[in-house]
């Protein structure tokens, strides 16, 4: 995940020196709150809609502190000893290097502490700290979803070849098996005989392998639908 947020930082930085988009559509393609902060001070020039309707934040209230008072009003007297001299040392430095760690901090002074993980980018081209921040509570949503995007392509790659070996006639039953279709609901929607689609069925149970796979076919069929993206097939019929 780290890895992950700091490639997309540098992906931001790429954007924002080659394109006019705004902040706010470029932030809508990334996973956290993106935010815009002064390269000195670290205040906040811009903060994306989600995280100032939710958190209720005034950058332009904020721009008017120092870094100390900043951090001050929004971050842990714990976290803001280790974190207030690791951005200034990152500024100072302007190496181009995403700098991330975890703060103990409050969105909004009304609110209670929650921690944070955030990622900085300190952009000399830009002349902009660029950041990534994501309630660590958050987080467990975030890896799933990336953790099922991995697994999912893991698969698809073992067994691509196993599915194109499959006839376009065989992909579309194979999409209807995993929407639990019966042969004869099958072959009634596809205009042929329950044998033509029993026939169907073995050749895809021969090129998935099921033929020697524990595993209840229902399960296989479903994960190829899904990871080849064979739902709602019926509007071709």
């Amino acid at each position: 995940m780290l890895s992950i947020k700091e490639q997309n930082l540098l992906i931001i930085e790429k954007i924002l020196l080659k394109n006019n988009l705004n902040y706010q559509e470029i932030s809508e393609q990334f996973s956290g709150f993106m935010h815009i902060n002064n390269m000195q001070r670290l205040y906040w020039t811009w903060l994306e809609k989600r995280a100032v309707e939710r958190f209720e934040v005034d950058c332009e209230a904020d721009s008017v502190l120092t870094p100390q008072s900043f951090g001050k009003k929004y971050v842990h007297p714990t976290s803001l000893q280790s974190t207030l001299p690791l951005l200034l040392n990152a500024c100072l430095k302007k190496d181009g290097v995403p700098v991330s760690f975890f703060q103990y901090m409050r969105a909004n002074v009304n609110q209670d502490y929650h921690w944070f993980h955030t990622t900085f980018l300190f952009s000399t081209k830009l002349n902009r700290v660029i950041g990534l921040s994501n309630l660590v509570k958050e987080y467990e949503s975030d890896f799933n979803a990336n953790e099922k995007l991995v697994k999912d392509h893991d698969f698809l790659r073992n067994n691509y070849f196993k599915f194109v070996q499959l006839t376009s006639s065989q992909r579309v039953v194979l999409g209807f098996l995993a929407e639990g279709k019966s042969n004869k609901d099958i072959a009634e929607l596809m205009n042929v005989s329950p044998h033509t689609i029993r026939t169907h069925r073995n050749n895809i149970h021969k090129a998935l392998g099921l033929r020697w796979k524990s595993v209840h076919p229902m399960v296989v069929y479903i994960r190829f639908a899904r990871v080849f993206g064979l739902g709602q097939i019926e509007s071709v019929y």
